[in-house]
């Protein structure tokens, strides 16, 4: 394709940086350049034309440039646009919360014009002229997005016949095909075999961890969802589901900690505040699980469980009266709450 007809897009409210990007761009012979000053303004025209590529600042004003990555993977016909992260801040954790929601390329300010046409020439490369398994891949996503999961398994192995590359993506989407297919020994042995091909694949070490916590293998989930962690620490299910195997673990201080790096990525999980509340309380932590659970209560008053550990909690501090009442409220919900009854007895 002629560069001339390849459409960027260039994010940034700040009209120096939004230039120095334009001028580089068009320097490397790029015509149709395509800028808005916000996110929002942005995903409008990115969904009324696609871009093939988009480079944006990191530091957008009112929002950020991982809130518009992050709705960009989220938009069925956006998803696999090339799109490059410009920050001022090398972090770690900063670069790793871009990777988790797939940024493919990350750039430092102050950077060279080389820097950001290397990094643009090469993501463009891949996507003008895709490799034979790549295409394959790529319809196979299509097919297992549309429920087509056998179509999605021939095409992947077509994918894998001819890749050279990316293996390891391949079977872990392979992994969530078998497991949507209730295939789960398939799917297990698929996400064995990406970490196999890349050790550092955060997604399949999670998704073996879930599959470990499912069936109540604690230790095992444990170990695999620390690795991903480990990897890629900014995920808030990711945390959640480790703090879960570690409290059935009887590791209640880990989990702890587990839950409340959860809750500092997404402070919006009611049901976080109740597993948090839990490890608390098996700590002795009777007042500070208290107002955990009352919050979890305030965002779901009609959860049973909730209501009876609100009732462990009060019983620990020998305030049988409001003990009993919570423990009335779970088994107004569920009468058959056994647990419930017997700690009413």
């Amino acid at each position: 394709m002629d560069r001339k007809a390849i459409r960027i897009m260039i994010v940034g409210d700040r009209i120096e940086l939004r230039n120095i990007i334009r001028s580089c761009l068009k320097a490397e012979g790029f015509e149709k350049l395509v800028v808005s000053e916000s996110g929002p303004a942005a995903l409008r025209k990115a969904r009324e034309e696609p871009p093939h590529l988009i480079v944006v600042d990191g530091e957008l004003a009112g929002s950020s440039g991982l809130d518009f990555l992050r709705a960009v993977r989220q938009d069925r016909d956006l998803a696999d646009t090339p799109f490059i992260l410009v920050s001022s801040d090398p972090q770690r954790m900063n670069v790793a919360r871009a990777a988790e929601h797939r940024v493919s390329a990350y750039i430092i300010k102050p950077f060279s014009h080389q820097t950001l046409a290397d990094k643009v020439n090469h993501l463009l490369e891949r996507v003008l002229y895709p490799s034979t398994s790549h295409v394959e891949y790529l319809e196979a996503n299509r097919l297992a997005e549309t429920g087509d999961l056998e179509g999605a398994l021939e095409k992947y192995g077509q994918a894998l016949a001819g890749a050279r590359r990316s293996m390891a993506a391949i079977h872990y989407r392979v992994g969530r095909v078998h497991e949507k297919m209730d295939k789960r020994p398939e799917a297990e042995d698929d996400y064995q075999e990406a970490t196999a091909m890349s050790d550092l694949y955060a997604e399949a070490w999670d998704a073996l961890g879930r599959m470990e916590l499912e069936t109540g293998r604690f230790d095992q989930a444990a170990g695999h969802l620390g690795k991903s962690i480990g990897i890629s620490p900014l995920n808030a299910g990711r945390q959640l589901r480790y703090g879960e195997s570690l409290l059935a673990m009887g590791e209640a201080e880990k989990a702890e900690k587990a839950f409340r790096a959860s809750l500092e990525i997404d402070p919006d999980q009611s049901h976080a505040f109740n597993r948090l509340g839990i490890s608390l309380r098996r700590q002795g932590k009777n007042e500070e699980a208290e107002r955990w659970l009352l919050r979890a209560a305030e965002a779901a008053d009609e959860d049973e469980n909730l209501h009876y550990n609100l009732a462990r909690v009060y019983l620990d501090r020998r305030d049988r009266e409001r003990a009993l009442t919570h423990l009335d409220h779970a088994l107004r919900i569920n009468p058959d709450f056994d647990e419930a009854k017997k700690l009413k007895e």
